[in-house]
């Protein structure tokens, strides 16, 4: 392997309400994995619960996921960017949607959820039909919204011989630019986004946002998702993606669960800058 090459994975799930199952089916999906340097979980790996009542959430630094995460990274020697995790600061408080990067054992960097899904989408039950079912969104009565900022400090890690940028976001953030664009101008090599697009949004815009975000940042884009129907009855798009920064689609899973691998060329992408600086010729600032 190239030192300028990153071996990167995403895990594309179907979670259930269980913790337990969904914490198995990854360390399964694991077992037997081609080697990875970059693991990316979806938004809700742990959990996509039935119900509001049956939300699971854990404390800052403690609790079966975030340990279960944390030996993750030391039984395999790779970064976690661990999707989405409910997380409370104070026992009574609402939690956060939480993307934990875990490496050696730890935690080196967290991002909550700065747009939180509060829609109302309108979708044709069938083509041609005039007649549509609404499906109604509201992530801010489960979560609080992330600090909102200029900027958003992106991860600093040494992967191998590479010291990469790694902007995180989740899910419903893909439709901001101005936080992909904010990570760009602070050199981000990747952004990931861990998701649980809905089944009827995911099939208008997935792809078309995804791409954008890459080609526009000139950045490598990861998406783990989820896929399927879930406990709760919603149906979740699935299409994970691994694009490259010219926008080409290095992986793709459409519709079934377990892992997608793609090498990511830093060199690629340095090359691209120097050659097509774009970020350098914007003139709105």
């Amino acid at each position: 392997m190239s030192h300028h090459t990153i071996k990167a994975a995403c895990l594309q799930m179907n979670s259930s309400a269980d913790v337990a199952d969904n914490l198995s089916f990854i360390e399964r999906s694991l077992a037997g994995a081609q080697p990875i340097d970059l693991l990316v979980l979806p938004e809700n790996f742990a959990q996509m619960p039935a119900n509001r009542r049956q939300q699971y959430s854990e404390r800052a630094g403690q609790g079966e996921v975030q340990d279960f995460l944390q030996q993750l990274t030391l039984t395999h020697s790779f970064t976690v960017v661990a999707g989405s995790l409910p997380i409370k600061e104070a026992e009574n408080d609402k939690p956060y949607a939480r993307c934990l990067i875990v490496k050696g054992g730890k935690v080196i960097h967290q991002y909550d959820k700065l747009h939180l899904f509060d829609v109302d989408t309108s979708v044709e039950s069938k083509p041609g039909s005039a007649a549509s079912k609404r499906q109604r969104y509201r992530e801010s009565d489960t979560y609080q919204f992330g600090v909102q900022s200029e900027k958003i400090a992106p991860a600093h890690i040494q992967i191998g011989s590479n010291s990469v940028i790694l902007g995180p976001s989740i899910c419903y953030d893909l439709r901001f630019p101005e936080l992909y664009r904010s990570y760009a101008v602070q050199g981000a090599d990747i952004v990931t986004v861990p998701s649980a697009f809905t089944y009827e949004t995911g099939k208008l815009h997935w792809d078309c946002l995804l791409r954008a975000r890459a080609i526009e940042n000139q950045a490598f884009v990861l998406a783990a998702g989820q896929v399927g129907q879930h406990a709760n009855g919603r149906q979740t798009w699935g299409h994970s993606m691994m694009i490259d920064p010219l926008g080409a689609v290095l992986a793709q899973h459409p519709t079934k669960t377990g892992l997608l691998y793609a090498d990511l060329d830093l060199h690629l992408r340095a090359e691209l800058i120097r050659t097509f600086p774009v970020l350098s010729h914007r003139r709105l600032r």
